[in-house]
């Protein structure tokens, strides 16, 4: 399984809206295959989850790949999350 990763700059603007927790970073990572993505993600998370209060965002680009992460990461006990699909309407998304 091949996987490479690359950091990339954040915006400065981001930056001063969450200085709290540091300057905020990027990484992308790419998996070669299909059936390893979900267990490279879960796994990335477990460990950058277990650092507390360590806000993280996960983009995913349909509801059905949304779920199955949301799925995937309930199962992390020291990992709070919540699901924000693009298609609700403002007052479900607070």
């Amino acid at each position: 399984m091949a996987i490479d990763g690359i950091e990339a700059p954040s915006p400065p603007s981001q930056s001063q809206s969450i200085s709290h927790f540091g300057q905020p970073r990027h990484f992308y990572v790419a998996v070669d295959r299909l059936q390893f993505k979900m267990e490279t993600l879960v796994d990335l998370l477990g460990v950058a989850g277990r650092r507390t209060c360590l806000p993280m965002v996960v983009c995913c680009s349909s509801r059905d790949e949304l779920d199955a992460v949301s799925s995937a990461v309930s199962n992390l006990p020291y990992i709070s999350f919540s699901s924000l699909y693009n298609d609700l309407v403002e007052a479900e998304r607070t």
